[in-house]
């Protein structure tokens, strides 16, 4: 998928010290919506695909965890290679593919 978009992070404030969040992307790809957990999935699921994915993350450890998974499911090969062969330069920010941007909502 080579639209470009943006992901949403969203927070829920469940009480005053515990705050989930929800990372919306719009737009997923096959590979985002792709069971690793080897269960088979409906058949009707199979047929239709979600016009949005969300995942909720209860602790601030499983957000980063989201976000760099989401971040990497991201990359294409061309982008896996470049990231290889060129280190890091804030110059490039503009097409470098390690750049990730997200919407950040509240209250």
């Amino acid at each position: 998928n080579n639209e470009k978009h943006d992901p949403t992070l969203d927070n829920i404030t469940i009480k005053e010290e515990e705050v989930w969040y929800e990372l919306i992307d719009s737009l997923p790809g096959a590979m985002m919506l792709s069971r690793s957990d080897g269960k088979e999935t409906d058949e009707e699921a199979c047929y239709t695909i979600p016009s949005t994915a969300r995942i909720r993350c209860n602790s601030i450890a499983s957000l980063k965890s989201c976000l760099r998974w989401y971040a990497c499911s991201k990359f294409t090969e061309d982008d896996s290679k470049f990231i290889n062969h060129h280190q890091w330069n804030d110059l490039n920010a503009h097409f470098d593919p390690r750049v990730f941007q997200a919407f950040v909502w509240s209250n």
